[in-house]
C-alpha cells in the first residue's frame, strides 16, 4: 500500500485528489492547518501544520513514499479574502515542503503548477509557481509537474457575474482556454503520483472556449441573455497594481487575470466533463 502525503487537500482540487488516491488503495495522510476540515475528507492520517512555518511541518513527510502538493492561496476573486502575495504562500510553502521531503527521502514529489508559468516571469502569481517548479527540478527528488490551464471551480466567478446580471469582459474576448474539471484533473494527478518517472504534463479540458464564450455559457446556464460590458485588457493589471499595497493577493490575482485575458492558455485535452454542464449543475445545487 502506497503512503501519500497530500498538501492542499482541503482545496477544490485537493479534496478530489484525496478521494482518487483512496480509490486506488493508497493510505493518505493530509497536511492541514484545520483538523475538522481535514478529518471530513476521510483521510487515514492528519498532520496539523502550516507549510509557511517550516518547524510545524518538519516531520510531515516522515514515513510516506510520495508527496502530492496543490498547496497555495485561493484564486477566488473575492475582496474579502485578503492575504500576502503568492510568493509568501505558494512559493515558500512548497519550498519548505520540498525541503521536508528531501530530509525524509521521499520517493516522488508531484506538484500542480499553472500552464505557461515560465512564460510570464513579470507576473507574480505565475512566477511563484514557476519558481517552485524550478526548485523541484533541481531538488534531486523524482518528480512530476502538472500544469493545468485552469480549474472549473475557479470559473465559477463567471457564473456569479451572470447571476448579478452583468459580466465584465476584459479585452477583445478572443483569448482562448480549455479549463478542466477539478475531478478530471484529480484522476490525472492520482495516476501521476503513483508513476515512477520524472514528468512534466501540460493539461486542459476537452473543449476550447474564448473568454466571451465562457461568459455566454454562464448566462445560458441561467437561461438569460448575455449582458456584457467591455473593459480594456490592461485594466486588471492597473487595478491590481493600485490594490497591491493594501491587498497583495487580490492585486496579484487581478494582474494574472490581465495576462489570461490577452493570451491563449490551451493544452492537450484530458477528461470528459464540460464547462456548460458544470455551470448548469451549479445553478441546480444553489437553488
Amino acid at each position: 500500500m502506497e503512503r501519500v502525503l497530500v498538501a492542499g487537500a482541503t482545496g477544490a482540487l485537493g479534496q478530489h485528489v484525496v478521494a482518487a488516491l483512496k480509490a486506488r488503495g493508497c493510505r493518505v495522510r493530509v497536511l492541514s492547518r484545520s483538523a475538522p476540515r481535514a478529518l471530513s475528507l476521510g483521510a487515514d492520517e492528519v498532520v496539523l501544520g502550516d507549510a509557511t512555518r517550516p518547524a510545524s511541518i518538519a516531520d510531515a513527510c516522515a514515513g510516506v513514499e510520495r508527496v502530492f502538493s496543490c498547496l497555495g492561496q485561493s484564486v477566488a476573486a473575492n475582496l474579502a479574502i485578503r492575504g500576502p502575495g503568492y510568493h509568501a504562500v505558494d512559493y515558500l510553502g512548497n519550498h519548505h515542503l520540498i525541503e521536508a521531503a528531501k530530509r525524509a527521502r521521499v520517493g516522488r514529489f508531484v506538484y500542480v503548477s499553472v500552464f505557461g508559468a515560465e512564460a510570464y516571469p513579470a507576473n507574480a502569481y505565475l512566477r511563484a509557481h514557476a519558481d517552485v517548479a524550478a526548485e523541484l527540478r533541481a531538488s534531486g527528488l523524482r518528480y512530476a509537474i502538472i500544469q493545468p490551464t485552469g480549474f472549473f471551480s475557479a470559473f465559477g466567478a463567471f457564473l456569479a457575474m451572470a447571476r448579478g446580471g452583468m459580466a465584465t469582459l476584459f479585452g477583445s474576448g478572443t483569448a482562448r482556454s480549455n479549463p478542466i474539471h477539478d475531478a478530471d484533473l484529480a484522476e490525472l494527478c492520482a495516476d501521476t503520483t503513483l508513476n515512477a518517472t520524472n514528468e512534466e504534463i501540460l493539461v486542459g479540458g476537452p473543449e476550447v472556449y474564448t473568454r466571451r464564450e465562457v461568459i455566454e455559457l454562464a448566462f445560458a446556464a441561467l437561461g438569460r441573455q448575455p449582458r456584457i460590458v467591455r473593459a480594456p485588457a490592461w485594466a486588471p493589471g492597473a487595478i491590481g497594481a493600485a490594490l497591491h499595497p493594501f491587498a497583495p493577493r487580490i492585486g496579484e490575482l487581478l494582474a494574472f487575470f490581465g495576462v489570461v485575458s490577452r493570451n491563449d492558455f490551451v493544452a492537450p485535452p484530458y477528461g470528459e466533463r464540460r464547462l456548460g454542464d458544470y455551470f448548469r449543475e451549479l445553478t441546480t445545487t444553489s437553488r
